[in-house]
Order: structure tokens, then C-alpha cells, then sequence
């Protein structure tokens, strides 16, 4: 866990490496909004049915945007104009701009998915995030690098240990560094998809 002062530095510091245009950005993250459903089982062709998909910290491009949703909620606490004009032409996704751990919604039976890919690094307790996300959702799929250290940007050195701890041995997976990765991460990872088993 990090101060509110420190996460605050790091998601300014943080905000300056997204410089890409809206249009190179919706085609780098069509790409790798692919990969990330694909490693985590989410089947594209189905669609989310009549769950509600949870988005936690997708900076200016979210996977949402690349399907259909019913209902859908982005948690941003740093919106871009990118996102918010985006988020403007779809009424059904609300867009919440406080932390993730602050956000609070009662359990649905099973329609609750929650969806980390590559934000747990940035935020400011990992732990309660994930306590949270377990508590309300009926899904939490992931994908998020391990082994980087820190600096002004990333806030936690995450490890395969800490994920398979949080989501059970048997639902996590580990990603070995690729260096020839397009639109993709080079870094190692782990990733996978938890279901609540009180559901």
C-alpha cells in the first residue's frame, strides 16, 4: 500500500506516457484487447450476455470499447478526453472516477465480471482491490506483469506467488517474457480467471 500522496505523483507521471492519437490508439488496443481476452477465455463471439463488466484503470482506451455490452462500468480515476467523449456516446456505461478500492456495489448472483489487465502495478493497495473485486464479483480475469520492480509510474512489485495467494494456485498462469510481442507485453505475467465459488 502507498500514500494517496504518492499515488497521485505516480498517476500524473504515469498520464504523460499515453501520447498516442485516438486513432493510433484504438488500433494498437484493438490488438491487444484481442490477446488479453483470448489468454483470459473471454469469447468475443458471445459477447458479455447480461453481465455487467467491470473495467478497473484502462487509461484512455478500454476493451469495452471493441464489443458489445449491455451494461458496463469503467473505474478511471484519471479520465482522458479520449474516454470520456467515448464514454459520452454510450449512455450504458457509467464511468466512475474514484479509486478502485473506494468502489462499492452489492453482489448480483452471477453477472458481475471484473477485468485487471495491466493496472495493479498503479494503484493504491493492490490487496484491497482484490478483496473488493472478490466480494462483489462472480469473475475477475486478469492479466498483469510480474517481476518489474518500481519507479515513479509502477507503485508494486507484483509476483506470481501474490496472484496464485489472491486467486488460488490453480487459476493462476504464468506468461514468460516474449520479446517479439506486437501491441502486446514483453514483460513475463501472470494470468487467469477466478470464480467466485460462493455463486
Amino acid at each position: 500500500m502507498v500514500t494517496n500522496e504518492q499515488w497521485q505523483a505516480a498517476q500524473v507521471a504515469e498520464r504523460k506516457q499515453h501520447t498516442l492519437s485516438r486513432a493510433e490508439g484504438y488500433e494498437h488496443y484493438m490488438d491487444s484487447y484481442r490477446q488479453y481476452l483470448d489468454f483470459v477465455g473471454f469469447d468475443l463471439q458471445k459477447g458479455t450476455g447480461t453481465s455487467i463488466i467491470v473495467e478497473i484503470g484502462p487509461a484512455d482506451f478500454a476493451a469495452l470499447m471493441y464489443m458489445d455490452v449491455l451494461q458496463g462500468v469503467i473505474i478511471e480515476p484519471m479520465p482522458s478526453a479520449i474516454l470520456r467523449e467515448w464514454i459520452d456516446g454510450h449512455p450504458w456505461i457509467d464511468l466512475v472516477t474514484q479509486p478502485a478500492e473506494n468502489y462499492k456495489i452489492e453482489p448480483i448472483g452471477n453477472r458481475i465480471e471484473v477485468w485487471l489487465f495491466n493496472v495493479l502495478q498503479h494503484v493504491i493497495d493492490p490487496d484491497a482491490i482484490i478483496a473488493n473485486c472478490k466480494y462483489f464479483a462472480s469473475t475477475v480475469r486478469f492479466f498483469e506483469p510480474i517481476n518489474c520492480g518500481t519507479d515513479e509510474c509502477h507503485l508494486h512489485n507484483l509476483t506470481i506467488e501474490m496472484f496464485k495467494n489472491w486467486f488460488g494456485v490453480e487459476n493462476v498462469n504464468y506468461y514468460p517474457p516474449n520479446p517479439d510481442a506486437k501491441n502486446f507485453h514483453t514483460h513475463e505475467s501472470a494470468y487467469g480467471v477466478w470464480s467466485n465459488p460462493n455463486v
